[in-house]
């Protein structure tokens, strides 16, 4: 299982044009997205010669019975998850003195991504 974040969509390609058969599970919770994401990663892989065996399920972390039922249901050998409330590339958008100030507060001084 993979999630389709910023760092998981990555993952999913790398994954893709690996030479090994496997079954990958793409999860997100933006189902639409998702399915975009995926069927992209799909045609490209395939369109290089590569072939895959991916499918995509809507997931949403904060629904642990429905989370917890998923996983049961898929029983993957290995889970990816790089799942965050925010990304740091989403401070970017950020006024940099106002980001500077969020990130002491809400943070601490010792965040990594500045």
């Amino acid at each position: 299982m993979v999630g389709l974040g910023d760092l998981g969509g990555h993952v999913l390609e790398l994954l893709c044009s690996a030479r090994v058969p496997i079954r990958i599970v793409a999860s997100d919770i933006d189902e639409e997205s998702g399915y975009r994401k995926t069927n992209l990663v799909q045609y490209v892989a395939g369109q290089m010669g590569f072939d895959t065996n991916i499918d995509f399920r809507k997931i949403d972390l904060y629904n642990i019975e429905e989370t917890a039922g998923i996983i049961s249901h898929v029983s993957p050998d290995i889970i990816f998850t790089s799942a965050s409330l925010q990304s740091c590339g989403s401070l970017i958008y950020c006024r940099r003195k106002s980001s500077i100030n969020w990130i002491r507060h809400a943070l601490g001084l010792g965040y990594p991504c500045i």
